[in-house]
């Protein structure tokens, strides 16, 4: 049973996002009171972390309560890396910290060099 003081933490949490707590709200009004896409709020519910009311198959209907739950509920985090720098280069390195990183371009002196009909043809492709 909810007694008045979570009634009233509720209410709080419901007026700082301007959400009436017994108001019905389709899934396009209720995913910007929770700052989710409406895709997003549909794969919450479809995954079962946000309740929801179904009048039919098709019709799905979120009460004022039910997104201040969810609000209040707590959410998943994700740990961010810090992004570490190597001495081959000045950028920070993206991907997996556990696995090499990949090398850019070719090594010096391993691409053919072309004669002079060719590296004209090729100047002009480039520069059209």
């Amino acid at each position: 049973m909810i007694d008045a003081a979570d009634i009233q933490f509720y209410q709080a949490i419901a007026d700082a996002n301007g959400i009436e707590l017994y108001m019905r709200y389709t899934e396009t009004d209720a995913a910007p009171l929770i700052d989710y896409s409406v895709n997003e709020l549909a794969k919450l519910r479809k995954a079962g972390r946000i309740d929801c009311s179904k009048l039919s198959a098709r019709k799905v209907y979120y009460f004022g309560f039910q997104l201040v739950k969810f609000i209040l509920s707590p959410t998943e985090e994700t740990p961010c890396l810090a992004p570490t720098k190597t001495e081959n280069s000045k950028s920070a390195t993206t991907g997996c910290l556990n696995k090499p990183e990949a090398e850019f371009g070719a090594a010096h002196g391993t691409t053919p060099e072309l004669d002079k009909r060719d590296a004209l043809a090729c100047a002009n492709r480039i520069l059209s």
